[in-house]
Formats: structure tokens, sequence, C-alpha cells
């Protein structure tokens, strides 16, 4: 992660599903990482997802707005995080996201990093 004038922060995230058939919900743990460890594990062989985010203001909180490059080029999501389910159905998206993709395991990140974007998207 990189901000204008500081210094990078590396980390590794590991996002678990506790149901399966439902990419709606992960459990996200992030393990801060030194450069060295960063530098050892970038090497390895992986699948790559390139991907700018950008932190929008909305309502009463925000959005994380990820803009993809590389081979995902012209892929733009918005992701928004709650506290419990109750209020993530009840999220109403602004009017400028022109598609629902919460449920559709095709937009997880290893699903991207796998196959690409969806063509019929």
């Amino acid at each position: 992660m990189e901000r204008a004038g500081e210094e990078p922060i590396y980390k590794f995230g590991q996002k678990v599903r506790p149901r399966q058939d439902d990419p709606s919900v992960v459990m996200i743990t992030n393990i801060y990482l030194s450069a060295a460890e960063y530098d050892a594990l970038v090497g390895l062989p992986a699948d790559i997802v390139e991907k700018t985010r950008w932190i929008v203001p909305f309502g009463d909180g925000y959005l994380g707005v990820d803009e993809f490059g590389g081979r995902h080029a012209g892929l733009v999501l918005a992701e928004a995080s709650f506290d419990d389910e109750s209020t993530m159905w009840a999220f109403v998206p602004p009017e400028w996201c022109t598609q629902e993709v919460t449920s559709d395991d095709r937009y997880s990140g290893g699903a991207l990093a796998q196959f690409g974007a969806p063509r019929n998207a």
C-alpha cells in the first residue's frame, strides 16, 4: 500500500468465507510485513491483480473504489464494509454504481486473479 509522501506498507491478506457459497461475507486477516519479507514473497509464482484503491466519502462513511489495471483495465468496483449482514443488505449504493455484484463470485479477488474480468458484465 502506498500513500503519497509516505513509506510503503506491506501486508499479506487472507480472506475466508464463513459460507463457501456466499461471496458477500468474508472474514479478513492482515499480517503486516517488513520490506525484506515482502521481497521474499513477491518473487513467488502468483496470479496477479493490479488495482488502485480510492477512498470516496459516501453518506456517513466511505466506499473503497478499486480501479483495475493490467489485464483487468476498465473494471472499476466500489466496496462498502459493514459490521453486520442486515446493514449490508439494507445498503443502497450510489446511483453511479451500475451493477450489483456483491453475490457474483466472478468478481471476487481470487476469481479475478485466476480468470480475469467477466466478459458479459
